[in-house]
């Protein structure tokens, strides 16, 4: 029996249950009682049921009780309100289904409460990806989507990391489309930038986060050949078509995809044009782009072989385009290693001198990976 008055036994409550394990199992007979509590005392009640929606089926059927689908309480209560959509979806799956339509639903007006949203969102559409076409398809998740680029560059740090977390649950499968609501938004070098850094994170982890379609990637091909190329999301989408052709980001049937589409005979027209201060580091991007694609589909080396003259070319040193020279070493390496002939080609091949620049410069490969990692300029040859 209660010696205090439900208003101050559910603060009590509230004050303890983060600290004392043991408090959720004994709350369990007043479970009723805090549901209740929803519409008297909200800021209280949601924080129990952020914790006590943990202990899964054994509190299923009170919780169920509470209908969600309630106007959202006002702050301070909205976070834990936020908190407990996530809890209950996590630890009650049938609940996910119920839970989904109040999530598309709810306004957000502060920082934390945008990264506990996208915390929401992303529990929910992990486990039913169909769920993400409602950034694409619905003009609330239109504008959400849009509203999420436009304050990418004022987030603090940590909305940054959740609203990569919901974006790498959400672009595989609809970049084309995303993509589409981000030019007609002016944000296309904005969404170029969060591609680039999901597939740098996913890379860094080992390939786990995150890993674009073959329909993502033949879009973003396609959007990135169309572009200018001394705009930044040229330079982006690029980066992000480089990181992508690492080995284990895309599987073997999905690599074609840069020979079918035409985009390595583009990308080595692009690197037979002059360079300038607009396009600084690109020639290092896209023979970078052209050594991953030879290493991990084979096909294109004999599109390599036919450029072999332009590969040669592309050892001198140029200021605006660091280590470009290194990794041609690393593309004639993989070419060799495919073709043997190239070895014979390139001994044919008449010799147009080297200066004592290019002489001096020394080539360091990481010894783990192969891959050029330092260069160090010498004054002596």
């Amino acid at each position: 029996m209660l010696k205090k008055p439900p208003s101050y036994i559910m603060e009590e409550w509230a004050g303890r249950i983060a600290l004392e394990e043991g408090l959720k199992q004994e709350l369990l007979p007043h479970l009723d009682m805090i549901v209740a509590g929803t519409r008297t005392q909200p800021e209280f009640a949601y924080k129990l049921l952020k914790y006590l929606c943990t202990l899964g089926t054994a509190v299923q059927d009170s919780i169920r009780m509470l209908d969600v689908s309630l106007d959202p309480p006002p702050p301070p209560a909205f976070e834990h309100y936020l908190q407990f959509l996530n809890n209950f979806s996590i630890f009650n799956p049938a609940s996910q289904a119920l839970v989904w339509p109040v999530a598309q639903q709810l306004v957000i007006s502060t920082e934390r409460q945008l990264r506990l949203y996208c915390l929401l969102l992303s529990t929910l559409i992990v486990p039913s990806p169909t769920r993400g076409d409602w950034f694409t398809d619905n003009e609330e998740g239109v504008a959400l989507f849009s509203y999420l680029l436009a304050k990418l560059e004022v987030m603090e740090d940590e909305t940054f990391e959740w609203v990569f977390v919901l974006m790498r649950s959400v672009l595989p499968g609809r970049l084309e489309q995303l993509m589409g609501i981000a030019k007609a938004h002016g944000q296309e070098v904005v969404l170029m930038n969060y591609v680039e850094g999901l597939m740098e994170k996913s890379w860094q982890a080992d390939c786990r986060l995150f890993r674009l379609q073959k329909t993502d990637i033949t879009a973003l091909i396609v959007a990135v050949t169309a572009m200018d190329q001394s705009s930044s999301a040229f330079q982006l989408g690029m980066s992000a078509l480089e990181i992508s052709a690492r080995p284990g980001l895309l599987s073997p049937e999905t690599l074609p995809i840069y020979l079918e589409t035409g985009f390595l005979p583009f990308c080595w027209t692009t690197l037979a044009q002059p360079s300038s201060p607009a396009t600084t580091g690109l020639k290092t991007l896209l023979v970078q782009l052209l050594c991953n694609t030879l290493e991990n589909c084979p096909k294109a080396a004999d599109l390599a072989l036919d450029h072999l003259y332009l590969l040669l070319s592309c050892t001198r040193i140029e200021g605006g385009n660091l280590y470009m020279r290194e990794w041609v070493v690393l593309v004639l390496k993989f070419l060799v290693g495919l073709k043997p002939e190239t070895e014979e080609r390139i001994r044919k091949l008449e010799i147009q001198g080297v200066s004592d620049e290019d002489r001096q410069a020394r080539v360091e490969l990481d010894a783990r990976t192969l891959r050029p990692k330092y260069t160090n300029f010498s004054s002596k040859p």
